[in-house]
């Protein structure tokens, strides 16, 4: 759950262009937390399972 937690906060985008056109750093879109967020975390854990199960084996 870690690792999966981990990668998918390595491939969310941590900057943002507002509305006024200003660039914003260290932050996390609320569009990544909706649904386009919800379906990359579903890949990215089902990556991170497949790599940590065949590094297991």
């Amino acid at each position: 759950m870690i690792i999966s937690l981990v990668a998918y906060m390595i491939v969310t985008p941590k900057s943002m262009t507002t509305e006024g056109g200003e660039f914003v750093n260290k932050v996390i879109p609320m569009v990544w937390i909706e649904a386009r967020g919800v379906i990359t975390a579903i890949i990215i854990s089902i990556l991170s399972t497949e790599i940590y199960r065949f590094d297991i084996n």
